[in-house]
């Protein structure tokens, strides 16, 4: 008997569980208390049709395209193309048109930089003895030219546009796919500057950082409006 209110009891709990989830709101990775377009980049039909079409292999490089147009006219221009058309009823080709005519392409909104007081053979590097290491650091310290990301004025004058977080000072990104700055990968990268005696650009991914803190309260994952509501780093 005992061992039947356990079993009872078990799954009572699961049911009360699965019913609380069931009556919690959707959750998005950002929504309308933080980001203006969240119904682009988070949500919304223009994200759900892109998923289900497949128009890229990558679903990253739709939400790092910058729009066009504001967030309302894009989401107008859909409706007045696809009006009530589920995601699997749309075209492809008239979709990944309208993607086209409505997106720049992703990164066009980052300028590549030289980080501050870069030189090409830093003393603390030119110092190690051991001669395969030290080609090894020069090889390591020259990368920092090619990660080193500002951005375009246009990204904070119109937010609205980009789902990258405006940020005011130039930043070190991951690589890659990943063009915009990112919390944990941040730790090395600072060490890294530091080692290439780079301070000033060490000092501005800390001001980056406290930007964001400033703005939202914690340090996101990472630098786009997606990241908004996951993983945060609370300050």
């Amino acid at each position: 008997m005992t061992r039947l209110k356990n079993f009872l009891g078990f799954f009572g709990c699961i049911f009360l569980l699965s019913t609380l989830i069931k009556c919690e709101d959707d959750i998005y990775m950002c929504d309308s208390k933080n980001s203006k377009n969240w119904q682009i980049y988070c949500s919304g039909r223009i994200l759900e049709a892109y998923n289900f079409h497949q128009i890229t292999n990558d679903s990253k490089e739709y939400v790092d395209k910058p729009l066009i147009y504001s967030p309302e006219e894009t989401i107008q221009n859909f409706t007045k193309l696809f009006g009530n058309l589920s995601a699997a009823e749309i075209n492809r080709e008239k979709f990944a048109y309208f993607i086209n005519q409505s997106f720049q392409e992703a990164g066009h909104e980052l300028k590549k930089c030289d980080p501050d007081g870069f030189i090409e053979y830093p003393p603390k590097l030119s110092a190690i003895k051991d001669q395969e290491m030290k080609e090894f650091a020069f090889s390591l310290h020259k990368i920092w030219k090619e990660l080193c990301k500002e951005m375009d004025e246009k990204v904070l004058k119109n937010p609205e546009k980009f789902s990258l977080l405006p940020l005011k000072h130039k930043f070190i990104a991951p690589g890659g796919r990943f063009r915009e700055p990112y919390y944990w990968d941040a730790y090395w990268i600072i060490k890294g500057l530091m080692a290439s005696e780079l301070y000033d650009a060490a000092k501005q991914m800390i001001y980056n950082f406290a930007d964001y803190v400033n703005t939202y309260g914690f340090i996101p994952n990472g630098g786009r409006v997606y990241y908004l509501q996951r993983y945060a780093m609370y300050i």
